[in-house]
């Protein structure tokens, strides 16, 4: 049977190059949604247990 999470997971390991994403940062922008987009980048790092995935803000 195919388990997607592990597959995921290996996928991820396997990479050698951090991905990196970009946040504007607006005024009166929410919070929010910028805390929601970081903590799931935080939660793949410690799955993968490397720092994949990395972001900026501006």
């Amino acid at each position: 049977m195919y388990k997607s999470e592990f597959a995921s997971r290996e996928i991820m390991q396997a990479s050698k190059e951090s991905l990196k994403y970009g946040f504007l940062l607006l005024p009166n922008y929410s919070m929010l949604g910028f805390s929601s987009a970081i903590e799931t980048l935080h939660m793949a790092n410690w799955v993968t247990g490397k720092e994949a995935l990395l972001f900026l803000h501006y």
